[in-house]
């Protein structure tokens, strides 16, 4: 009963050390996108991996890459086994019952016995076949049925069909007699019981271009070599054991009875005589003949080790080829991710230097144009130029009722002259970073953020374009841009206002938070930054203009007017046009407005303006 439960855990070794003892095994937890291809996975010996994770995906992997090498080694099983010795059983079976009729019943053999072991090997042979088949089913069915996603099930089920057979089979041979109870099959010598197990046993061949895993490969050959050449020969209920047979007396007489007719026929002389000579004449003639029994035995031996070895070594290719595989996989993961990341840095850098419809109007354009390896987004972007329909989209808007404000740095030119260029930059983009951040915090959405020139800051509300750090659109979206298949055939499209005096107090209040802003500010030179503001609400039209370094600009007489107002305004005052005022005047209590009166403008005369109270 030790014995057999010794087996029992052999048998069934590599689901015991992947799922029995999963927990215990598990020492590490290995993860491939944060190592790189010098620190592989731990593994144990012969036993796998040490993340029991990983050894699971590993013999997943196993079983799908080898499962048209499991399919055909199971049919090829099943062929020579039905071919060899279960044919052969049925094919002999007319003339072994012939040879019974022809025996009188007082003769020594016992027909009932004779009988019944005939009718045991049929039924061991054939349960033998059926093992193979019904392994053949089950594997089919594993690797077809969806509703089994883990796959190394496979492999247990070919240790689970294989073990049995070995075992079913080594019985075969060790109980078969066709003596009437005397000794094996083919007798007792060990060299022939040896040669029995070559025939019966070579349906286990396939096992070697399977690519199974070792330990699974390693439990059926020893498992085999141990009940056919140990096991069995140590303890038959008919001969007993074998080895202790092999005498030096006996292995004289087999000498001499498979060999002696023939030299006596040959040379004419009896063997016996010259074996008898000498001691050592007749110690040389048992050492050959023991060799000649014996080397059947060594042989197989050499066969069930060498399939152990190169079933080592062609795991651990495999381990190899399948931890190169995964870093390759995450590598190439990392690099989509790299890739996606890059593409939504430049698509946002997009959105940053334009409004979202026309970031939008580029990206789709240049996705369209399947750009083939182009990375960089000012190609991308000039890439647009290619296709004057496609440009026609972005080169002319309309926009009805915007109002542009302008900026800039009261004593910018004296203050330039007298400090470092790299103090005045790094104040430059505190202040204008700081107007970026109202921008940001702008709740009705209205604003953007067209230009600056040296000091000053050019900014456009109600343009309607969208908004939003992430670029999202007001009444547009990435479908109904990407469902254009025909571009307008007008290269001006005209955008009316949605709300004219909205845009107008977000621009106003824009103006004044910068002030302010601009107020907290000491510029290099010592002195406290005060700005001009002037604001003007019109018609303007807007464009991509250039392929090198584009731009979006906006273009028309309500540009003009707006910077003549900035420009004829007072320092730390907002000035705005009556356009502007009559716009903002009744929407918000918060604006306090006094009338500067006319004021004469360059190119347009005459002007009625007033300042913000601040």
């Amino acid at each position: 009963p030790a014995r057999s439960e010794r087996r029992a855990i052999m048998v069934f070794l590599d689901v015991f050390t992947n799922i029995g003892i999963k927990k215990w095994m598990h020492k590490e937890d290995y993860d491939f996108n944060e190592q790189d291809a010098s620190g592989c996975p731990s593994e144990y010996f012969v036993l796998g991996f040490k993340d029991r994770n990983l050894e699971e995906e590993f013999l997943n992997h196993v079983a799908l890459v080898n499962k048209t090498r499991i399919i055909l080694g199971l049919c090829v099983s099943a062929a020579i086994y039905a071919s060899g010795p279960f044919l052969v059983e049925f094919v002999q079976a007319p003339v072994v019952t012939a040879l019974y009729d022809s025996i009188p019943e007082y003769e020594y053999v016992n027909k009932g016995i004779l009988r019944r072991n005939m009718v045991e090997s049929y039924a061991l042979v054939t349960l033998a076949l059926v093992l193979l088949l019904l392994g053949l089913v089950v594997v089919f069915f594993l690797y077809q049925t969806k509703a089994v996603r883990d796959k190394r099930n496979v492999l247990y089920a070919l240790g689970f069909f294989y073990v049995p057979f070995v075992f079913v089979t080594a019985y075969q041979y060790a109980t078969q007699d066709i003596n009437g109870g005397d000794g094996f099959s083919m007798g007792a010598a060990l060299n022939e019981w040896v040669l029995e197990i070559y025939y019966g046993a070579t349906a286990l061949v396939s096992v070697l271009f399977m690519g199974l895993p070792f330990l699974l490969t390693a439990e059926i050959m020893l498992l085999a070599g141990l009940a056919f050449l140990i096991i069995i020969p140590l303890e038959n209920d008919v001969v007993g054991n074998v080895w202790i047979g092999e005498t030096d007396d006996s292995v004289l007489e087999s000498f001499y009875e498979d060999i002696g007719p023939l030299f006596n026929t040959s040379v004419g002389v009896d063997l016996r005589l010259v074996c008898s000579a000498s001691e050592t004449v007749r110690r040389q003639c048992i050492n050959a003949w023991r060799y000649n029994i014996l080397s059947p035995y060594v042989i197989l031996c050499l066969i069930v080790l060498s399939t152990m070895v190169v079933a080592y070594f062609v795991e651990h290719a495999n381990r190899t080829a399948f931890i190169n595989k995964k870093f390759l996989t995450a590598l190439t993961r990392q690099k989509e991710q790299a890739l996606v990341k890059q593409k939504q840095d430049q698509e946002k850098l997009i959105h940053s230097i334009f409004p979202p419809v026309i970031a939008m109007d580029l990206i789709v354009a240049n996705d369209e144009q399947h750009l083939s390896g182009e990375t960089d987004v000012l190609k991308r972007i000039q890439s647009l130029k290619q296709n004057t329909n496609k440009l026609g989209r972005t080169v002319a808007r309309m926009h009805q009722d915007v109002t542009v404000l302008f900026t800039d740095i009261v004593g910018f030119t004296a203050m330039s002259g007298t400090c470092p260029p790299h103090e005045v930059m790094s104040f430059l983009h505190t202040l204008f970073s700081a107007f970026d951040d109202l921008i940001d915090d702008d709740p009705s959405d209205q604003l953007w953020k067209v230009e600056t020139i040296g000091d000053a800051f050019m900014l456009a509300s109600g343009l309607n374009v969208g908004g939003g750090e992430d670029g999202s659109l007001n009444d547009l979206s990435l479908k109904s841009f990407a469902s254009r298949k025909t571009p307008p055939t007008s290269e001006l499209v005209s955008w009316e206002a949605t709300d004219p005096g909205l845009a107008a107090t977000a621009a106003v209040e824009f103006g004044r938070s910068a002030i302010e802003e601009a107020q907290l500010l000491t510029m290099p030179n010592g002195e406290t930054c005060a700005i001009r503001a002037g604001v003007h609400t019109g018609n303007v039209c807007s464009g991509v203009v250039g392929s090198r370094m584009p731009r979006y600009c906006l273009f028309g007489d309500t540009v003009n007017t707006a910077s003549r107002m900035e420009s004829t305004s007072l320092p730390g005052r907002m000035q705005i046009s009556q356009s502007t005022y009559e716009y903002v005047v009744n929407l918000s209590k918060d604006f306090e407005w006094e009338r500067r009166g006319t004021v004469d403008i360059k190119g347009k005369g005459s002007l009625e303006t007033y300042f913000m109270k601040l």
